[in-house]
């Protein structure tokens, strides 16, 4: 959810289509739109190259 001055921007909300979940189970659609969010952050992270901090080498 996103909230500008405590009030939600629902423009920017995300949408996911539950895939592995049959019938109406609020926790499970919740488990597999928060793993497939950060799965697809870690392998972003991943593809990005960052370069090192000064000294973080060292």
């Amino acid at each position: 959810m996103v909230f500008q001055k405590g009030k939600p921007k629902t423009s920017h909300y995300r949408r996911f289509k539950i895939k592995t979940v049959d019938g109406v189970d609020d926790y499970a659609s919740m488990q597999e739109m928060l793993r497939r969010r950060f799965k697809r952050l870690a392998d972003v992270r991943l593809q990005t190259r960052v370069r090192p901090l000064i000294g973080e080498l060292d």
